[in-house]
Order: structure tokens, then C-alpha cells, then sequence
């Protein structure tokens, strides 16, 4: 048992400074993840249920604005204009892990669509005037 946990701290050692003032406790027991980092796992597994019952992604202008919380936080933070506490953290971090996760996906698909309506219009043109044309008898 204490093999997993070695190993379970030292995989999110990768993806979380996990201070300990910083860090949830359960039951007196420091979690792996520190508030903000809990947070945007929250978030991001409230958006995959979110895509799952929905499936649609949320708007992409409301996800920037949104993710852009998390940002904002850190820089105040940093600057010294508030320390802010472990309540903000963890918001901030869900607002990031749902709405940052979808406006990546979302400018994805907004590239994709791009490049692929581009690509078309290449193929199109490199073709000739007689590829756009429709031709007699076919639909």
C-alpha cells in the first residue's frame, strides 16, 4: 500500500506543486492536489458529464471569458494585490477545468473547420470551373 501511494504522489508531483498549506486535507491526510489543482480536475470531470448529457460544447465566447478567471487570480495574486485563500483556489480552478478545457476544444474545432473549408476551396480551384459546376442528369 505504501508503494501506491509513493507512486500516486509522485505522479501529480508532475502536474501540482502540492504545498502542503495549500493542499485539502481528508480526514488529517494531505491530498495529492493542492486546492487549484482540485479544482480543475473538478471541472474538467464536470465537463465531460456535461458533454456526455449535452453534447454540445458550451459557447465560446463565455468559455474564454470565464477560464479567464484562473489567470486573473494568479496574477493578482502575484502582483500583491490580494493573497487570495483556498476557497478562490478552487474555484478558479473549476472555472478553468471546465470553461478553459472547452474553449481549447472549441478553438480546435474552430480550426478544423477553418483549414478544412480552405482546403476545399484550394481543391476546388485547382480543379477548375468545370468541378464546381453541376453536371446535367446527376444531383
Amino acid at each position: 500500500m505504501a508503494d501506491v501511494n509513493r507512486f500516486i504522489w509522485w505522479a501529480f508531483s508532475f502536474l501540482c506543486h502540492q504545498i502542503p498549506e495549500r493542499s485539502p486535507h481528508i480526514f488529517g491526510v494531505q491530498f495529492p492536489l493542492c486546492w487549484r489543482c482540485s479544482g480543475i480536475a473538478v471541472g474538467a470531470a464536470v465537463l465531460i458529464m456535461y458533454l456526455l448529457k449535452v453534447r454540445r460544447m458550451p459557447g465560446l465566447g463565455l468559455s474564454l471569458a470565464l477560464a479567464l478567471f484562473l489567470p486573473l487570480d494568479v496574477f493578482a495574486t502575484m502582483a500583491g494585490f490580494w493573497t487570495g485563500d483556498n476557497s478562490v483556489r478552487f474555484v478558479t480552478g473549476g472555472l478553468w477545468g471546465f470553461f478553459g478545457i472547452a474553449a481549447v476544444l472549441g478553438l480546435f474545432v474552430l480550426l478544423r473547420r477553418r483549414t478544412k473549408d480552405c482546403y476545399s476551396v484550394r481543391r476546388l480551384a485547382a480543379e477548375g470551373p468545370s468541378a464546381a459546376a453541376p453536371q446535367a442528369g446527376k444531383f
